[in-house]
């Protein structure tokens, strides 16, 4: 059972006539950003935030249900985007449309936490304890994006008990290494193996030349299979995966894994972080010969399944 204030009983009990309104705060996205909407016809300000009526589309939600026990509890997200009056992606520096962005999986996993705010005055939503007049609908992780077209999304929101569904044991005995590079297992920090760039020519919608060559950290280093985020141009603030890096004497090659949202050129900046391949070798390179064997996440004496002990 939900609990209300103490404020906000005696507010609805007052008769007075009131304002309510859903908030939405969603974030942080994987790029950082934050999204602060509301279905209130005027912005509404609460906990510090403004929650915008249409700068990052028209946003509902379908009715909150509560099961008892540890099944997961859902629901889901529409929003709707004009597609005559451009809505962006926050953190895009106006360049990705807010579709574009959804697709391209700048929610990721996002925090939302769905809010009901009454209101004697529209505005401001303080009450005599700040937030007493807020009550706390929903709060879960962005889920699967079962639709999304060119002017409406919908988005599922699960909450915390779906990491019951986490794999258990989560680190099985294996040749690879089970850690993400540049996670708190891993315990490299990205910063250090991040290098910038500049493009020089495009070769084709998803490969281009850089103007000069991109040393990486270390000699064996390589920037396959790692990240891109662009810095400057029509997809700043937009990450990409490198599918290969090709070094050359005075610049290098490198191949996206797909092509971006917005047509790369020349004179783009970028960041890019160098990526591993999971193996053993990967890890001397990145973390030296002495830290690899204490942070590697895998087990590379492991025989493979095919192999046969008599």
């Amino acid at each position: 059972m939900k609990n209300y204030s103490a404020d906000l009983m005696a507010l609805l009990a007052s008769g007075l006539p009131l304002y309510r309104a859903d908030l939405f705060a969603i974030g942080p996205c994987r790029n950082g950003a934050y999204i602060y909407s509301t279905t209130g016809q005027l912005p509404v300000t609460f906990g510090g935030n403004t929650y915008q009526p249409s700068q990052f589309g028209s946003w509902s939600r379908d009715d909150v249900t509560m099961k008892v026990g540890l099944e997961s509890n859902s629901t889901q997200l529409t929003v709707f985007a004009d597609n005559q009056v451009p809505v962006y992606f926050p953190g895009t520096s106006n360049a990705a449309l807010l579709f574009d962005g959804i697709k391209a999986g700048l929610l990721g996993k996002a925090k939302v936490t769905i809010y009901t705010a009454y209101m004697p005055a529209w505005g401001v939503v303080t009450g005599p304890t700040a937030g007493s007049y807020v009550e706390t609908k929903f709060v879960g992780m962005v889920a699967p994006v079962p639709q999304i077209g060119m002017t409406k999304a919908t988005i599922e929101v699960r909450d915390m008990l779906y990491l019951l569904n986490t794999q258990v044991p989560s680190r099985v005995f294996q040749a690879s290494c089970s850690h993400v590079v540049f996670d708190a297992g891993c315990t490299l920090a990205a910063a250090t193996f991040t290098k910038t760039g500049t493009v020089a020519s495009i070769t084709y919608p998803y490969q281009f030349v850089t103007a000069a060559h991109i040393t990486p950290h270390s000699a064996a280093g390589t920037f396959s299979q790692g990240v891109l985020t662009w810095t400057s141009g029509a997809n700043s603030g937009l990450i990409d995966f490198v599918r290969l890096w090709t070094p050359g004497g005075s610049s290098d090659t490198i191949q996206l894994d797909m092509q971006p949202i917005f047509p790369i050129a020349a004179g783009d900046t970028f960041a890019i972080r160098q990526g591993c391949n999971k193996t053993f070798a990967s890890c001397s390179d990145l973390q030296g010969a002495t830290n690899a064997y204490i942070n590697f996440g895998g087990e590379p004496n492991v025989p493979v399944p095919e192999t046969a002990i008599g």
